[in-house]
């Protein structure tokens, strides 16, 4: 892909968990900020597999981010 292709004009939505130690939200963010202007980011008390330990609130901040940046 060329360099010039890699921003994403696309909202994005990343859902960084403090107890995962294999996606480290802190190694996320630099990435976010040199290929998107339009993100957000949301932290949840769960590892790697917040989906499943937390689907709640998980939902809430996806829907809420939906119905406030995407729509």
């Amino acid at each position: 892909i060329p360099q010039d292709r890699y921003a994403i004009s696309q909202p994005v939505f990343f859902g960084g968990c403090k107890l995962d130690y294999i996606c480290l939200p802190a190694l996320a963010k630099p990435a976010l900020d040199a290929y998107t202007k339009n993100w957000t980011y949301r932290e949840f008390d769960g590892d790697h597999w917040t989906i499943l330990s937390h689907p709640e609130d998980v939902n809430r901040e996806l829907l809420s981010w939906i119905e406030t940046v995407v729509l």
